[in-house]
């Protein structure tokens, strides 16, 4: 009865061993279709199974890894070491901020919804973490003379690697752009950082499930313990035998 209850255990153990890693969950939720597509192509290149999930109507998408513990582990690492999913950057927007907005009201949300879409193109470049736009226009007034002050922008672009995927050339040349014949090139100041991070030198360790050799050692473990129930039946078998012939003989 011990050898079986042994054999039963070690059936059960293997069984639930064979059967982990089937789980899933969800990594991200509630995001923009194009920031779940990132968040998906850096899981898939660190080897991780995953899945978009695009949500209901009015939902945004998310991103399901399928494995254990140690994948789920690594997704996470994986994520932040891509600095996803980035940070959504204020752009334009059509709520109004008051009802009867004022003239300088106005100005400064022309200016944050500038900036912010300076942010989104500028963070739509991959390897680029995250970038912070700061523009300033001088006010301009029909009746005023024409103001001294230019317009100048400062931006500062935190890219993952060790080189940046833009150069302060390109970004100026984006700035200019997007503001129009209001700002001068030399007026742009380009700030570009590499984002360091704690242990960022040290490589991401992938947990590698290897399904062949899982599979070849549950079989030997199933083997033994039936070879072991076998040798124990045997044994105990022969020694009431030899039990049975010694009464026979006395």
């Amino acid at each position: 009865m011990r050898a079986r209850r042994r054999l039963a255990s070690l059936v059960a153990i293997a069984a639930s061993l064979a059967a982990g890693g089937c789980g899933s969950r969800v990594l991200v939720a509630d995001l923009d279709r194009g920031e779940a597509r990132r968040c998906v192509v850096a899981l898939r290149a660190a080897g991780l199974d995953v899945d978009l999930e695009s949500g209901d109507a009015g939902a945004g998408a998310s991103v399901t890894l399928r494995g254990d513990s140690a994948d789920y582990r690594t997704a996470l690492q994986v994520l932040d070491e891509h600095n996803l999913p980035r940070r959504e950057a204020q752009g334009f927007t059509t709520e109004p901020s008051s009802l009867i907005p004022s003239a300088s009201d106005e100005r400064a949300k022309y200016i944050k919804g500038l900036s912010g879409e300076i942010e989104r193109m500028i963070e739509s470049i991959d390897g680029v973490a995250s970038a912070d736009a700061l523009v300033s226009l001088p006010e301009r007034r029909p009746l005023a003379p024409a103001a001294e002050e230019q317009a100048s922008a400062s931006i500062v672009v935190a890219y993952v690697g060790e080189t940046s995927p833009v150069g302060e050339d390109e970004v100026r040349s984006v700035v200019v752009r997007s503001v129009g014949t209001a700002i001068a090139p030399e007026r742009v100041s380009v700030i570009l950082k590499p984002v360091v991070r704690a242990g960022s030198g040290r490589p991401i360790v992938k947990y590698e499930r290897d399904r062949p050799t899982e599979y070849a050692f549950l079989a030997a473990v199933v083997t033994l313990s039936a070879l072991e129930a076998a040798t124990v039946w045997v044994m105990r078998a022969k020694r009431r035998e030899a039990a049975r012939e010694a009464r026979d003989d006395g």
